[in-house]
């Protein structure tokens, strides 16, 4: 999550390596699921998928709780992230499912907004709005920061998208401030880019420039270029 992903990646391939040694399916799931975030953060789609393709039958066996990640929740992630949200409803429906047996809550949260962001993608939006919520509100229960900011930023990009912005700036400014506390600097450049959205919908084509270019600087230091979902972010005014 701090962008060192070669020290990650050398971390999960050894860990991997050890599950194969130990014919430990579970460990092996665990490992590849975790080695398919990797690539996805690194902006390496196809590697994801592979990674997360392989992980997938391993985790069915036992169908082990991985918290707030599974390889089944990550492939919808991966087909929302990278610009195929109706390809994502299915699998997140089903992590959804998953979690909300399991008692989950944390998972519950994230899968409710993964599936949020997709659908507000497809363009139901009154539905969307209505997992986000309660995503959010299960965020906050339970003090996950890094999943109240995914849940603001979403909710505040809905309203944008409304023209709404009197209630859009309030969401996205504690969101950025709280992605600056957290020093999650891929979360800061999205809330950047959030910014960026909103100045450009609210008609100041200069502001959004600079958000967008201050996030572009932050993504190149940190080796995480922006996909192709978010470039429907800074529409133009």
């Amino acid at each position: 999550m701090q962008g060192d992903h070669e020290q990650a990646e050398r971390l999960l391939s050894a860990s991997l390596t050890l599950a194969r040694d130990h014919a430990d399916v579970g460990g092996m799931a665990a490992a590849l699921n975790l080695l398919g975030v990797l690539a996805h953060n690194a902006a390496r789609p196809d590697e994801a998928r592979a990674f997360l393709n392989e992980a997938l039958p391993l985790w069915e066996v036992e169908r082990r709780d991985l918290g707030r990640t599974s390889p089944l929740f990550n492939l919808g992630r991966l087909s929302l992230y990278w610009g195929e949200p109706h390809d994502a409803v299915e699998p997140l429906s089903r992590a959804l499912a998953f979690w909300r047996t399991s008692g989950n809550t944390h998972g519950v949260a994230y899968a409710l907004y993964s599936l949020g962001r997709a659908l507000l993608d497809i363009g139901d939006t009154g539905q969307a709005q209505h997992l986000l919520r309660e995503s959010l509100d299960l965020r906050r229960a339970i003090g996950d920061e890094r999943g109240i900011i995914a849940s603001q930023t979403a909710l505040g990009l809905s309203a944008v998208m409304g023209g709404e912005f009197r209630e859009a700036l309030p969401l996205l400014s504690d969101a950025l401030t709280r992605s600056v506390r957290l020093g999650h600097r891929r979360n800061i450049a999205e809330s950047l880019e959030d910014y960026a959205a909103y100045a450009a919908r609210a008609g100041s084509a200069a502001q959004a420039v600079r958000w967008c270019a201050a996030a572009r600087n932050l993504r190149a230091m940190i080796g995480a270029p922006a996909a192709p979902w978010m470039n429907g972010r800074s529409p133009s005014p």
